[in-house]
This record gives C-alpha cells, sequence and structure tokens, in this order.
C-alpha cells in the first residue's frame, strides 16, 4: 500500500526528461571536486512536516561528518549515480528524512528517500538512496 502511495505521490507527473537527471548529477560532481566535507543531516519522524534547510539540520536524529580530503567526487560516486539515474518529476511536499550538505550545496531527500531535491528541482528514483547512506562500507570507506 505504502509503495503505490509513493508512486502516486512522486511521479504522477514527469516534468522533464532523464538528461535533465544526468544534468543534475553532473553538477554536483562538479560541486565536489570544490569541497572537502560532506555532511549527512539524517531524520526520523512519524508526524507530517515539512522543515527548510536550517530547521532540518536543527532536529536531525543523526549528522554524520565526513571529511574526504581531495576524493570528495569519488566518496560520493554512489549518490552521483544515484541522481544520474533518476528522472524529473514534481516536488512533493514535506516529508524530508535526509540532507546532504557540501559547499553552497544542499540535497534534500523525502518520502523514503526517492524523492531528490537539488537546485530547486526534483528527480524521483524508485530506489532509496537511504538505502545506500546506511551501508557502513559508504559512510566508512
Amino acid at each position: 500500500m505504502l509503495n503505490i502511495l509513493l508512486f502516486s505521490v512522486l511521479s504522477f507527473s514527469t516534468s522533464g526528461t532523464e538528461s535533465d537527471a544526468k544534468s543534475a548529477a553532473e553538477r554536483l560532481a562538479r560541486s565536489l571536486n570544490e569541497v572537502t566535507v560532506v555532511e549527512f543531516h539524517l531524520l526520523s519522524r512519524t508526524v507530517t512536516y515539512d522543515y527548510s534547510a536550517s530547521e532540518f539540520r536543527s532536529n536531525a536524529t543523526i549528522v554524520v561528518r565526513r571529511t574526504c580530503g581531495g576524493n570528495c567526487k569519488r566518496f560520493m560516486q554512489l549518490i552521483i549515480d544515484h541522481t544520474r539515474s533518476a528522472v524529473a518529476s514534481n516536488c512533493p511536499v514535506g516529508q524530508q528524512s535526509t540532507l546532504i550538505v557540501f559547499g553552497k550545496t544542499e540535497i534534500f531527500y523525502s518520502y523514503s528517500g526517492r524523492s531528490i531535491k537539488l537546485d530547486g528541482t526534483c528527480y524521483f528514483n524508485k530506489s532509496s538512496v537511504e538505502s545506500i547512506i546506511k551501508q557502513d562500507r559508504f559512510i566508512f570507506h
């Protein structure tokens, strides 16, 4: 039931193409070349909410700050690939679960990590970013 609801909420309209997500992934890769630290803010909530980035940071359940030196792009390659394989979609409101911050870039994930919001544009990936982030080998690589 939840999968059907997520699918209908997130993919009722695709307003762009796969190439839009590929461009977003390339922007992420370029931005990651310019930073040495990536922050992961994770939130676990069961109520309806819609947080700004600052509110999300204040309410985060888990915060991980990963120093990646000159290899942030390599470290974040799974996140870049996840974005690249997404498709453009309408932006759902609220229910954010993950915020990744590096440099001036903020990537919001909502609806179980399947909805991606980057630079005001949203994308949908049927696989969850949380399955990537929660792997020990990802954070502690």
